[in-house]
């Protein structure tokens, strides 16, 4: 490595740390407030010993690799951005292009780095979340009080049943699933259907392992024709019926937490919920594993072309940049997420479209900057 890419990596690397820790300050910061008061207020229920301010940290600690994988790009954008205003204002620019060299080299060092950023935090998503998925469940359990509602939650117990509920309020007492449909299949092939549930809400029995459902209907078919059988469906009302599963109110929660999910996970929950109605997030997700590692690459060609191009000296406007670039990024990832969870556009089209949109843009800026 030569001296001037060792320079321009140190550089670049001690800007991501500034930048990483500024940036969870201040999502502790405004984060802190409302979150305490949920914590002291679920701790008082709970009847906790534990002091509200060291479960406060503990949350904010397991949280931490969730925000990484979130912010990551933007750091990497911002340290960069600032990298170069740094090397401009003291005039360091000019004489490494006078001596033959150009920005594009100049770049390479974090370019290199932004690439190995981009693949730990695969890593951080793929293998430290996934094994920090019980104490980060727990975190978000303690700190959204009882705030907490879950939507389009899909599980698969023991037995091969898909539960399906459009609602689940886990802070009831006891806890509470709204909108169910439940499908049970014969264990020997063809594994066809063997019976459906329906049930405007269920509650779990604390003395079985048994869903308590109310007001709906029961469907059970042939295992070789797949015909309905005599005498249904039959209708139920309040408490009418119980379904005996091993899912537990925390395997909602935690399912529904699909960023808590490895990549393997994730294709798992697919094949499991295959042509139901609560499958578009999880398609979504698992596309969008492929595509957000290359925000890292994809912010930078979009950036640094603004700093490149004038060789601003001006710190803050740097800065300014990067933020406006980050968010609109942001902003336009979301928007085709939500589409994508509401199932208006293809799951591949949730994930790739900004990255086509953005990454388009990108090529134009870097082709009009003079090295």
């Amino acid at each position: 490595m030569k001296i001037l890419d060792r320079y321009v990596l140190s550089n670049f690397l001690t800007n991501y740390l500034i930048c990483f820790l500024v940036l969870i300050g201040l999502y502790v910061v405004v984060d802190s407030k409302e979150r305490f008061e949920d914590i002291r207020d679920f701790s008082a229920l709970a009847q906790s010993s534990e002091s509200p301010l060291v479960q406060l940290g503990r949350y904010y600690l397991y949280n931490v690799p969730l925000i990484f994988v979130q912010i990551a790009p933007a750091i990497t954008l911002m340290a960069a951005m600032f990298t170069m205003t740094r090397m401009a204002r003291s005039g360091e620019i000019v004489p490494i292009k006078s001596s033959g060299i150009s920005l594009f080299r100049t770049l390479a060092p974090i370019l290199a780095a932004a690439t190995w950023l981009a693949l730990a935090t695969i890593v951080v998503q793929e293998m430290l979340i996934p094994r920090l998925a019980t104490r980060l469940l727990e975190m978000q359990i303690l700190s959204v009080g009882k705030r907490a509602q879950y939507h389009a939650v899909t599980l698969l117990d023991e037995n091969g049943a898909i539960v399906y509920s459009e609602r689940f309020l886990p802070h009831n007492d006891p806890p509470q699933i709204e909108e169910i449909r439940i499908v049970e299949r014969y264990p020997d092939p063809p594994r066809t259907k063997r019976r459906v549930i329906k049930a405007d809400a269920g509650f779990w029995d604390a003395q079985a392992p048994d869903l308590v459902l109310s007001n709906g209907m029961i469907d059970e078919y042939d295992q070789w024709t797949g015909f309905r059988k005599a005498g249904h469906p039959r209708f139920f009302g309040p408490g009418g019926a119980r379904f005996r599963t091993d899912i537990r109110p925390v395997d909602i929660v935690y399912k529904d937490q699909q960023a808590l999910l490895s990549l393997r996970g994730l294709a798992d929950l697919e094949r499991e919920a295959a042509k139901h109605p609560g499958i578009a997030p999880i398609q979504v997700e698992i596309a969008s594993r492929f595509t957000r590692p290359l925000a890292h690459l994809l912010l930078l060609f979009i950036g640094l072309p603004f700093v490149l191009g004038k060789e601003t000296k001006n710190f803050f406007l740097g800065a300014g940049f990067a933020i406006l670039i980050s968010g609109a990024y942001y902003f336009a990832s979301l928007y085709a997420t939500k589409l994508g969870y509401q199932a208006h556009i293809h799951p591949l089209a949730a994930a790739w479209s900004p990255v086509i949109l953005f990454g388009s843009l990108g090529a134009g800026l870097l082709d009009m900057v003079r090295t």
